[in-house]
Parts: structure tokens; C-alpha cells; sequence
């Protein structure tokens, strides 16, 4: 009989959470809101601390320098001629490092061998057509004579598989006979040239044009008179 007593316990206990529940459900549905419950969870492992350590502000400042890297590196100076401390060392530290060979499709290499594979791709595909045409043309040769008429048992030629023969003659090699002439006798000539020079110069040139020029005038004058010498000596005969 106790065992009975305690079952009936236990479902009056369960039943105002189920009725909890249902009315949780019906204000759902009916659009009211239901103030959400928040639930801390503490690790096992806290620390038990006071209000006062709780208050305390503890400050962290991260820096990309390298706890590891030497401090004391020296290198020697060529121009100091001299071993001097390195201030610069270098804070990068590399955890992952994969050379690949990825290209962009759009760079110039990238575009180089994108044209590759399509050059190959359209050459399999023309040797697999001219396959196929070979295969096709010689069924039609081994077909018998009393075939459908207007069937010719001629083979198709094959205008990728070809063959081509070439010869090359040996080329001669090449010789280099140099040849230097001897330079023209050459003279030094020196002069000075005065003012006076230069006027005396100017006057000759002068003349020489001016008589030049009475010259040409006196023969034009002289034409026209022997031309007409002879007409009257035309007349009077």
C-alpha cells in the first residue's frame, strides 16, 4: 500500500507543470509573449572569487613583436668595416607555408594555358572524327559489289593524319676574313686671319662680282646689234 500512495503523489505533482505548459502553448498561439528564461551554466573548474576581485579591471595590450625572435642578431658592416648590432629583426613567424601553382584565369599566363588545353581538347576531338572516318571508309571498301547503286567504294582521305618529307642540305660555316686599309696622309695646315685680311677679302670678292656682272651686260647689249648687222647686209644685196 505505500508504494500505491507515492505513485499519487507524484502525478499530483506532474500535473500543475503539464498545466503550465498547456498555457504556455495556447498564449503562444493566441501572439502573447513569453519572457524568455536564461540559464548560467559555470564550469566545474571556476574560481570562487569575491565582489571585490570581481571589480578589478585587468588590462591586456597585444603586440605583433615575437617573444622568440633573438635580440641580439650582429652582422657585419662592409662600409664600417665593423660587426654592428641588427635593431631591424623581423616579427613574422610562419606556422603554414604551401607553394602552389595557381593562376588567375584572366593573366597573361593564366590565358596562355587556357588556350593550351582548348588546342589540345579541339585536336582529340579532330583525331577521334578522323578515326571514326577511317573506321567508316573501310567498311565501305570490304561491302559487296551488289551493294545499293550510287555507293562508290572509294576511301575518304584523311586530312589531319598526314605525313610529311622534307630534306636539309648542311650549311656551309661561316668564315671572317677582315680587311683594314691604311689611313690617307693627313697635313696639318695653321693660319691666323686678321681684321684687315678679312676687309681686303670682302673687296676683291666685290670687284670680282661687279666686273663679272658689266660683263654679262656689255654681251647682252652686243646681241641684238650683230642681229641686225645682218639684215641690212641682206638688204643690200
Amino acid at each position: 500500500m505505500p508504494p500505491k500512495k507515492q505513485l499519487k503523489k507524484a502525478d499530483k505533482a506532474q500535473e500543475p507543470a503539464a498545466a503550465k505548459s498547456v498555457k504556455h502553448h495556447e498564449e503562444d498561439r493566441q501572439g502573447g509573449w513569453v519572457e524568455p528564461t536564461t540559464v548560467t551554466v559555470k564550469p566545474p573548474e571556476q574560481l570562487a572569487l569575491t565582489d571585490k576581485e570581481l571589480e578589478t579591471e585587468h588590462t591586456r595590450v597585444l603586440t605583433a613583436k615575437d617573444p622568440v625572435a633573438p635580440k641580439n642578431v650582429v652582422r657585419f658592416s662592409f662600409k664600417e668595416r665593423v660587426y654592428k648590432l641588427d635593431a631591424s629583426v623581423e616579427q613574422c613567424a610562419l606556422h603554414f607555408e604551401l607553394e602552389g601553382n595557381l593562376m588567375h584565369r584572366e593573366s597573361e599566363d593564366g590565358k596562355r594555358i587556357l588556350a593550351e588545353i582548348d588546342a589540345i581538347r579541339i585536336a582529340q576531338e579532330r583525331a577521334a572524327e578522323a578515326e571514326a572516318m577511317t573506321v567508316q571508309g573501310g567498311e565501305g571498301g570490304a561491302a559487296p559489289e551488289g551493294g545499293a547503286a550510287g555507293v562508290s567504294d572509294k576511301k575518304l582521305r584523311n586530312q589531319f593524319n598526314y605525313s610529311e618529307r622534307a630534306s636539309q642540305t648542311f650549311n656551309n660555316p661561316l668564315r671572317e676574313r677582315p680587311t683594314v686599309t691604311e689611313p690617307p696622309p693627313s697635313v696639318g695646315f695653321n693660319s691666323m686671319v686678321t681684321q684687315w685680311e678679312v676687309f681686303d677679302a670682302f673687296l676683291e670678292d666685290i670687284e670680282v662680282k661687279s666686273i663679272a656682272k658689266d660683263k654679262s651686260s656689255q654681251q647682252q647689249q652686243k646681241k641684238p646689234q650683230a642681229g641686225g648687222g645682218g639684215k641690212e647686209e641682206e638688204e643690200e644685196t
